[in-house]
């Protein structure tokens, strides 16, 4: 292990950059390091919730189940359960997503932004926090597919996650 983070924290730049260059497997690599080799239980627990959004980028649900089942789901309630809608939901269990979007939408402050866990729970046939004022939207380019790399969330940001 390092003697201290600079080395996780480098392999988190490493992965994004890895991901910006849509070298998914370069990404997993860094990812699976930091998960592994990391001292902090916080940085091994971001790299797993990446490592995941990568996983499953990749098509690797299973995997991706893997690493969020290895997340401090306590302290990561309303990434892990999402992250883990957008699996099941890749997986075809529109049940289990349902249930995995509503955890993480029940997680979010009351004040909190909810449109986007809106649209997924909508997605799988659910009312979310705002559907009762809830109106039908046209994609936008920053469209969430289940798929994408790191949920317009920053990639790889270690400091402030």
């Amino acid at each position: 292990a390092p003697s201290s983070n600079y080395s996780a924290l480098t392999a988190l730049v490493l992965a994004k950059l890895k991901a910006d260059q849509t070298d998914l497997e370069g990404a997993r690599y860094y990812l699976q390091w930091v998960a592994d080799h990391a001292s902090q239980a916080s940085l091994k627990d971001v790299a797993r919730l990446h490592l995941a959004r990568v996983l499953l980028a990749k098509g690797d649900s299973a995997g991706a189940l893997q690493a969020l089942n290895a997340v401090d789901a306590k302290t990561f309630v309303m990434p892990v359960q999402e992250l883990k809608g957008d699996v099941f939901l890749a997986m075809g269990k529109r049940d289990e997503a349902r249930s995995a979007y509503s955890a993480a939408s029940a997680a979010l402050d009351k004040n909190a932004d909810h449109s986007r866990l809106d649209m997924k729970l909508a997605e799988v046939g659910a009312g979310g926090k705002g559907a009762h004022k809830a109106r039908p939207t046209q994609a936008k380019n920053g469209d969430m597919h289940p798929a994408s790399v790191d949920g317009g969330r920053g990639f790889g940001c270690a400091a402030g996650e």
